[in-house]
């Protein structure tokens, strides 16, 4: 993919933020994770930068032959990307972080609608993801066996009876599947329910993290479950569970949005007052902020609270207002100061 081709992109809305999938727009994607090592390889934390090569050489042989939607694509090389570039995918949610910091010897393979993509020698040799907005756990789990079974047609994987799929980390051995749903919860934020909720998540075997995954802290009231345990589970059992408490979830936030709307409208006006004012008018604006306000209006819209505002124009300030996108956009790499005032200027003209 050449830098064209990624700007074009970038000019693209979220395919996973996508307002018709998602009622009340509190269960925001949903994103299926399979990890998978060949045979007789080394791992990527071990292994050479001639084994990385060898691996991406047979990896993409496989998808060639093979009749995924994955064939139609080339894949992209890491380590020929720019660094706003790779932020790029990185903020479309395409590629990991760790992928990112290591770019020598990875790459990465998606779908012209992003929905599915594979990322090469990240932390195993494969990690197949299908990403949908919404609560759609099990349609992305679907998609992504029927890929995962095309590749291993094709492919030896590191397996055993006893442990299952091999994977880097121990956590991941099993069916070494990761399910996750991103949600939107900023009534159980306001409401001060959001800890009591995500213990009782925890107490029952699932991780409750930032959004935008491992190592993040959480950002404008976005959150994202996932299950833990993968060894001794099923695929179906996995995701059967996940969608069930994440619907308790949506309950709970739905609750909590009510309640506020009823008893604390004061302190609901406020916030979103708050927000569509330094939108409006503040003159810098940094990432955190920016993320923080579009999550205010971003409610605000849900609840038919803004006459002006549109699902459209949320989608619009994610995707423009974030680092990679916005420096992507200018054609250039300013220093903060100036990527923030930048950022203030595109977020007054969205909402005018």
């Amino acid at each position: 993919m050449s830098g064209t081709d990624l700007r074009l992109l970038a000019a693209r809305p979220f395919p996973w933020l996508a307002e018709v999938a998602m009622p009340g727009g509190i269960a925001v994607s949903s994103r299926v994770r399979l990890a998978r090592n060949l045979a007789d390889t080394s791992f990527p934390n071990r292994a050479s930068a001639r084994d990385l090569d060898r691996v991406t050489a047979q990896v993409c042989a496989a998808v060639k032959a093979g009749s995924s939607p994955l064939r139609e694509v080339s894949p992209i090389r890491l380590a020929d990307l720019s660094p706003v570039e790779r932020l790029v995918l990185l903020e479309r949610r395409l590629i990991s972080a760790d992928l990112d910091a290591k770019p020598a010897g990875r790459a990465v393979l998606f779908t012209a609608d992003e929905s599915a993509s594979l990322m090469l020698n990240e932390e195993d040799h494969l990690r197949l993801q299908v990403l949908l907005p919404g609560l759609r756990v099990t349609e992305a789990l679907d998609q992504a066996r029927q890929i995962d079974l095309d590749l291993l047609a094709r492919l030896a994987p590191a397996y055993r009876d006893d442990l299952g799929f091999l994977t880097c980390c121990p956590t991941n051995l099993g069916t070494a599947l990761r399910a996750s749903v991103m949600l939107h919860v900023p009534g159980l934020v306001l409401t001060g329910r959001i800890t009591e909720a995500s213990r009782a998540l925890t107490r029952l075997g699932f991780a409750v993290r930032g959004a935008f995954g491992e190592g993040e802290e959480t950002v404008a009231h976005f959150i994202q479950v996932s299950n833990q345990s993968t060894l001794g589970e099923t695929e179906e059992g996995i995701v059967a569970d996940l969608e069930h408490y994440v619907r308790t979830m949506v309950w709970a936030e739905e609750n909590a949005r009510k309640f506020l709307v009823r008893q604390q409208r004061d302190l609901l006006y406020d916030h979103l007052g708050r927000a569509y004012a330094i939108v409006r008018f503040a003159h810098y604006l940094t990432t955190k902020e920016a993320l923080d306000c579009i999550s205010a209006l971003r409610l605000g819209v849900e609840l038919g609270l803004f006459s002006t505002l549109t699902h459209d124009t949320i989608q619009t300030l994610c995707r423009e207002l974030q680092p990679g996108h916005l420096q992507m956009a200018l054609g250039a790499q300013p220093d903060s100061g100036d990527r923030d005032r930048l950022r203030a200027t595109r977020a007054r003209a969205s909402v005018l």
